[in-house]
């Protein structure tokens, strides 16, 4: 394990999924869907306080989910077929569930929701875009 500052700095990795990694995909995006759809009576409304803190967190989530991190890997382990030899290992974002947890407890479930999707999408294509300018 190594800390390393930013994913925007090492090269891009990306695993195709597979058919069984696009079913639990579905699968957990349709329970997120059950309990938002469930939780809709714990959704305070929004008022200037509350759209506020969420401008706030959109803003947090470049800091958090791009920077500061653990690379974890083995150096034991084989590389997997058409991958390259010396590839990175997996990042752990050190921060990068603050935004969505406390917009979970301070914006209710859909600020969560929203936030958490945003986090998920930062964290796996921001930094495939700054890699393709490098080039």
């Amino acid at each position: 394990m190594e800390f390393f500052f930013t994913l925007l700095a090492g090269i891009p990795f990306p695993a195709p999924p597979t058919l069984a990694g696009w079913f639990v995909w579905v699968c957990l995006l349709a329970v997120a869907a059950y309990a938002l759809y469930h939780w809709r009576a714990y959704q305070p409304v929004w008022k200037k306080r509350e759209w506020g803190l969420f401008v706030v967190f959109l803003i947090l989530i470049p800091a958090t989910t791009l920077f500061i991190g653990l690379r974890i890997f083995s150096a034991s382990a084989r590389p997997m077929p058409n991958v390259p030899a010396d590839a990175p290992g997996s990042a752990l974002m050190i921060f990068s569930a603050i935004p969505w947890l406390l917009g979970g407890g301070l914006l209710g479930p859909f600020g969560a929701a929203g936030l958490g999707a945003l986090c998920g999408v930062a964290a796996r294509y921001v930094g495939y875009l700054f890699s393709f300018y490098d080039h």
